[in-house]
């Protein structure tokens, strides 16, 4: 009788162990599909993991430096007027893994920089409203260099 309450506690520890490992996987491939799935990039809900992350707030922009980056982060949010000129220089240096900048613009299009390892400049006539620029990338690791300007109206 008492081996087989034993063998039961251990069964049910067992399946309990099991139940949560696999919700963390589900976490896990959830962050995942936010690099891959242009309707979850465009949602506002930001879901994201690191293992180490460091942001160094620079003159009109910002690093990023990340280790094991998973999921989708919103970096930066700003207001901009109807027919300006907007530039954004994006320097991504990525030693493993997938990792992009989206662009968000206020009509919900997308404009995507993935996986390079160069400086790229991001030229584009504003339409009024808000901007997000955002992050997602699966076990990423790297630094990322993002500085946003703005030039008077593009005529």
């Amino acid at each position: 009788m008492k081996d087989d309450k034993k063998f039961l506690q251990v069964w049910i520890a067992a399946i309990l162990l099991l139940l949560i490992l696999s919700s963390c996987y589900s976490r896990e491939t959830e962050k995942e599909e936010f690099y891959w799935d242009e309707k979850k990039i465009v949602d506002q809900r930001d879901s994201y993991s690191y293992w180490k992350r460091n942001e160094e707030k620079r003159e009109g922009g910002l690093v990023l430096s990340y280790s094991n980056f998973t999921g989708k982060e919103t970096i930066l949010r700003f207001k901009a007027g109807d027919g300006n000129l907007l530039l954004i220089k994006i320097d991504i240096s990525l030693t493993r893994g997938k990792f992009k900048v989206c662009i968000i613009q206020p009509d919900m299009k997308v404009i995507t920089i993935d996986n390079f390892v160069n400086e790229k400049e991001v030229q584009l006539k504003t339409i009024e409203g808000e901007y997000r620029v955002v992050i997602a990338g699966i076990q990423a690791y790297g630094r990322t260099a993002i500085y946003k300007g703005e030039k008077g109206e593009k005529k």
